[in-house]
């Protein structure tokens, strides 16, 4: 029934990780396939970590185009009716796979489903917590959700076919996922949304996340280029406003060096900024006390800071060049 594909890309330790939380589901499962696709890594690692695992086939890119051309490139190989998209830097947990199956065995009408990051992260760093609560705090109230999430995403072969799979022009892990599901959702299909349906991430450095936020801002803007609009999880309205006074907020601070009135409109930029940030800054109260919480507001800033400045440049670069 399931045919899981992985993009790899050096980094054959969490590879590994994650093909070895997929082994007692294999085990029971003889017609569950695993695919990995290596994005052309610098050497044999993948391949060596791949072939350490009998339920795992091995694909190599001829050159390196990203996850959105390597998970395209894993679906042709694929031989079950469900394609299952996994990060290679995530762990599987107990339950997972059952739910997927068991999604689309109870409901025959669903065409795509989606799970989310265990608020638990593989990785026990300051970081690692902080991007697994704020990732949690954006899980919308629906039962469905508007961004194919193919960290653990689903759906009928037929489906991805008949849409083409992923957009290859987008080469880098940014905003592969909104694109495919704004166009699913154009064509009629609906991504269900299933929280319970989880797998353990190993989020990066702060520094490597405050990149991340900055390029995936700004390709977000291909996409509300293309299709206009907000989505239900991360980039919703209010998330949106909360992150453009969490950027003004600080601006303002550094501002008021050379005019101390400032400071109110500082003042008053972080309070929205907390505002529209309170599904967050809740949930790291609930989990994890007052001083984790407060430690989490300056980088929180400064990730807003990074989501505002990469909006802004893709805007100059998306919707000014004819």
């Amino acid at each position: 029934m399931l045919s899981i594909i992985t993009p790899a890309y050096n980094n054959p330790e969490q590879l590994e990780k994650l093909l070895g939380s997929i082994r007692p589901e294999a085990a029971g499962d003889s017609a569950l396939e695993v695919i990995v696709v290596d994005d052309c890594s610098k050497d044999g690692s993948i391949k060596m970590a791949a072939a350490k695992y009998e339920f795992a086939s091995y694909i190599r890119m001829g050159k390196n185009n990203g996850p959105a051309a390597a998970r395209n490139e894993g679906a042709k190989f694929a031989k079950n009716d469900i394609l299952l998209f996994l990060d290679s830097d995530t762990i599987v947990n107990s339950g997972t796979l059952p739910k997927i199956k068991e999604a689309f065995k109870k409901d025959s009408s669903i065409a795509a489903i989606c799970g989310e990051y265990d608020i638990e992260p593989i990785n026990e760093s300051f970081a690692a917590k902080f991007k697994a609560l704020m990732a949690r705090s954006w899980i919308p109230r629906d039962n469905h959700i508007t961004v194919f999430v193919a960290r653990v995403g689903a759906i009928k072969k037929e489906v991805f076919e008949k849409l083409g799979g992923f957009d290859t022009g987008i080469r880098t892990a940014s905003s592969e996922e909104w694109e495919f599901g704004r166009r699913l959702g154009n064509n009629g299909f609906t991504i269900h949304y299933d929280p319970s349906i989880t797998v353990r991430h190993h989020f990066p450095a702060f520094k490597k996340q405050v990149r991340l936020f900055f390029h995936r801002a700004f390709m977000w803007v291909y996409v509300f280029k293309k299709y206009g609009g907000f989505d239900n999880t991360c980039t919703t309205p209010i998330l949106a406003l909360a992150q453009i006074c969490g950027f003004l907020s600080l601006s303002f601070f550094i501002l008021s060096a050379v005019n101390p009135n400032l400071l109110y409109a500082a003042l008053s930029s972080f309070i929205l900024f907390m505002t529209g940030s309170l599904r967050f800054f809740k949930l790291t109260l609930e989990r994890e006390g007052l001083i984790f919480t407060l430690k989490a507001i300056p980088p929180a800033l400064i990730l807003s800071c990074s989501i505002v400045l990469g909006a802004f440049t893709g805007a100059a670069y998306f919707l000014l060049r004819r």
